[in-house]
């Protein structure tokens, strides 16, 4: 169920319909049920690769911010290693094993001649990297006191699976966004018209300016041979492409988090009219810098 479907367009309207008239105590437990059904909504499987690392990262927030960070400083340490270890083991695992074993074949092969590697078959959760380096920041700040461990289990869960950012971020950190859950969240339709304007922008970076950019630039590099220019011009559509693909990515899920009376983090700042590559950095996915 990708931002630009007609599926994700119908599960939006019915979510943006009951939002809100559900009792404000209760509006968590329906958009952590509406992140849930969005998510599973991929594979079922997704969901268990989602909430196993969340109950274990939140169980490790809880022991770390309940040690003295003086007196249990060794065991702090530990802790957020485990937890570190825990928020990143289904990133490590299925994104890299099967590089590590086609790594470790090849070097192998120099000296034991016949050495074939066959890729394992294994699931790739979609969003994994962004609800990954939520938990991360979440256990660093926790770790070094800039944030309170969360007792609720219900708003730090929603916080790692919140669905308007779990595919393609932004990933902001739990000690700015966990409070604007608690909010009180009313209807505002000057709010909700700024998100849906933000939204309309973000689609027309994504569906109008990139999908049609990499018709060029696919074709071109399918065939680079004898492009000539082409070539040049290829590289700056890819620069755009990609720039308005995953920016347009952002708004969209910016804009959707407004329009539900969420205020997300900015990820991109015009990064390709930076005057350096520091400042590039500095302007391109802010959030994950």
């Amino acid at each position: 169920m990708i931002f630009n479907s007609v599926n994700f367009l119908v599960f939006f309207c019915v979510v943006l319909g009951l939002y809100f008239f559900v009792p404000q105590r209760f509006k968590w437990l329906f958009l952590l049920a509406a992140s849930f059904f969005f998510y599973g909504f991929y594979k079922l499987e997704y969901l268990i690769l989602l909430a196993v690392p969340t109950l274990l990262v939140y169980y490790i927030g809880l022991k770390i911010g309940a040690l003295h960070p003086v007196d249990k400083k060794f065991t702090r340490k530990r802790l957020l290693l485990l937890g570190l270890f825990s928020a990143l083991a289904v990133l490590l695992v299925t994104r890299y094993t099967n590089f590590l074993g086609s790594s470790l074949f090849a070097a192998a092969g120099i000296f034991i001649k016949g050495l074939t590697y066959y890729p394992l078959e294994l699931l790739y959760p979609i969003g994994v990297s962004f609800y990954s380096f939520k938990m991360i920041s979440y256990l660093v700040d926790v770790y070094n006191q800039n944030a309170k461990a969360e007792k609720h289990l219900g708003y730090f869960a929603l916080y790692v699976s919140f669905f308007p950012q779990i595919l393609a971020g932004p990933i902001d950190r739990a000690v700015r966004f966990i409070p604007e859950l608690k909010k009180k969240i009313d209807f505002d339709m000057e709010r909700i018209s700024s998100g849906f304007r933000l939204v309309v922008y973000g689609v027309f970076k994504k569906m109008v300016i990139a999908d049609r950019l990499a018709i060029f630039v696919d074709e071109l590099y399918r065939s680079p041979d004898n492009q000539g220019l082409n070539l040049i011009f290829g590289a700056y559509f890819y620069a755009f492409q990609i720039y308005c693909d995953f920016s347009g990515y952002s708004d969209i899920a910016i804009g959707i988090s407004r329009m539900l009376g969420f205020k997300s983090m900015d990820n991109f700042d015009f990064p390709n009219f930076s005057k350096s590559m520091t400042q590039f950095w500095n302007r391109w996915h802010i959030s994950l810098s």
